[in-house]
């Protein structure tokens, strides 16, 4: 960096080109973690610009030092409290999620975004604080708890969330808790909501050896393809393919 910028003097730029710079570079660097050479691009070499797009790469990236860094000494270069949390949970990034929660929570016009990065990956924590603690909207995050297969986060909403609109694809999701094994979210489905149809769950709890579910939904009523001594030995834990 410093070889091209010995040849392409700051102040000889297009301030537009200057701007596209700063941000290509930063975040280049920022994904890298590197904090040595965002000191001196952001210092020495492009000191006035604006840095919201390293703080987006840092955090996406689980760069806490880097974010520490621009918050203690570039603060007011950075747009905070905006979607840097939502980087940090879209890539499961739980300590830089912590410090943002911590050093900066986000906006109220962002909070739509975040929780539904928080619903989508799954982290159930970040639901939580988002809805108690700044009151995020939570009907977008029902929806995309759903398109993520994240059932505990879509229950938790259902549960404890005031919602305007329930929209819930029920059978696709006990076929997907069946999939994955989830019996108490399977239980909590066939015993809150008696319109699931249970037919397409217990193919998929066959289909990836989930038999815990397989014989609770035989025990609901729910014939299965397997034979009564199968569903003895699955019941006992002792299946085998074989």
């Amino acid at each position: 960096m410093q070889y091209i910028a010995a040849r392409a003097l700051a102040g000889t730029l297009d301030p537009f080109y200057r701007r596209w710079t700063l941000n290509a570079t930063s975040w280049f660097v920022a994904i890298q973690g590197d904090l040595p050479s965002l000191q001196w691009l952001v210092e020495s070499y492009l000191p006035n610009g604006r840095l919201s797009a390293a703080v987006y790469a840092a955090a996406a990236n689980g760069h806490v030092g880097i974010l520490e860094w621009l918050h203690k000494f570039h603060r007011e270069r950075v747009y905070w409290n905006c979607i840097e949390m939502c980087g940090a949970l879209d890539y499961g990034h739980g300590d830089a999620v912590q410090w943002l929660r911590v050093n900066s929570p986000p906006r109220p016009e962002s909070l739509k975004l975040v929780v539904r990065s928080a619903a989508k990956t799954g982290n159930l924590a970040a639901v939580r604080w988002l809805y108690n603690d700044c009151h995020a909207p939570a009907e977008d995050a029902l929806v995309h708890a759903q398109k993520g297969g994240r059932w505990e986060t879509a229950r938790w909403i259902l549960v404890n969330c005031d919602l305007a609109v329930r929209r819930v694809k029920w059978d696709a999701a006990a076929a997907s808790v069946a999939a994955n094994g989830n019996i108490e979210v399977a239980q909590w489905l066939y015993e809150n909501r008696s319109e699931v149809d249970a037919r397409l769950a217990m193919k998929e709890a066959i289909l990836h050896a989930r038999f815990e579910i397989v014989v609770y939904l035989h025990s609901k009523g729910w014939k299965s393809p397997l034979s009564p001594a199968q569903l003895f030995v699955a019941q006992a834990g002792n299946w085998s393919s074989g």
